[in-house]
């Protein structure tokens, strides 16, 4: 039922959004796509339901206030488990960047989603599932057996809690700069004279000290 499904949703959304596969000579990568798609539905749907899970909410919008300023997202799946919470944030690939970013304590997405869902301050458990390999990845195994866990040693709350503390404080930073008219052009060029601009940064997130893949501010990079 769940491959009979995926493929009849599947064919309707490559002729709206997919027409490059429906060419003449893409048919094999049309019918890997499918089965690729069919493959992750399945391992998604065993893992749910073999840890006790039930879907709740798709695309759930979820808002809240941080550093007193709105803010809002759009959570891709929710799951409950008696009075537990999980919520997964489907992405097509990426898993090596994803891990990093649990692993370095950047994971902000997840961190926001598990802040803003109800009841605010239980938090809820949170992962990404990695579609073109079905695979689930997250802190730990407490909502999935068969996740891959990134950092299992430390505890779930004190590193959520962590993390939106210093959201909060670089939040409050920043504003802090365009409220005196700065604009910060950090780069490679300029990371280092950043720093010793700053100083001591260990309770903000991490400065970046190369240049950004896709930075708005290129241009003005390139005139200095």
């Amino acid at each position: 039922a769940v491959y009979d499904w995926i493929e009849e949703q599947t064919n309707a959304l490559l002729q709206r959004e997919g027409a490059v596969l429906l060419l003449y000579g893409k048919e094999p990568l049309r019918i890997g796509f499918i089965k690729k798609m069919q493959m992750a539905a399945w391992a998604l749907l065993d893992s749910i339901k073999s840890n006790d899970w039930e879907i709740v909410a798709l695309e759930k919008e979820l808002d809240g206030v941080l550093a007193g300023a709105e803010i809002r997202a759009r959570a891709d799946l929710v799951l409950k488990r008696g009075q537990e919470y999980a919520i997964l944030d489907l992405k097509w690939r990426g898993i090596s960047w994803r891990k990093s970013s649990i692993r370095n304590l950047e994971d902000l997405q997840l961190t926001l989603y598990a802040y803003l869902h109800e009841p605010i301050g239980k938090w809820a458990h949170t992962g990404y599932y990695i579609i073109e390999r079905g695979q689930l990845i997250a802190r730990n195994n407490l909502a999935f057996q068969e996740a891959e866990p990134v950092a299992p040693e430390l505890d779930t709350v004190q590193t959520y809690e962590m993390i939106l503390s210093r959201m909060q404080k670089t939040y409050e930073w920043r504003l802090d700069q365009i409220s005196r008219g700065e604009i910060e052009v950090r780069c490679a060029q300029t990371a280092t004279e950043l720093e010793d601009q700053y100083g001591d940064l260990l309770d903000l997130l991490e400065m970046r000290t190369e240049d950004a893949r896709y930075d708005d501010y290129r241009v003005l990079i390139n005139l200095l």
